[in-house]
């Protein structure tokens, strides 16, 4: 499992974000 935090590090964690909706529809381990 990955803990989510509100710092934004792209290098630890996969996200898939969605610009059309502005939300964040996967966090993956990277």
């Amino acid at each position: 499992t990955c803990p989510v935090t509100q710092d934004f590090s792209p290098y630890r964690l996969n996200i898939l974000f969605n610009e059309q909706t502005q939300i964040i529809e996967q966090v993956r381990c990277g």
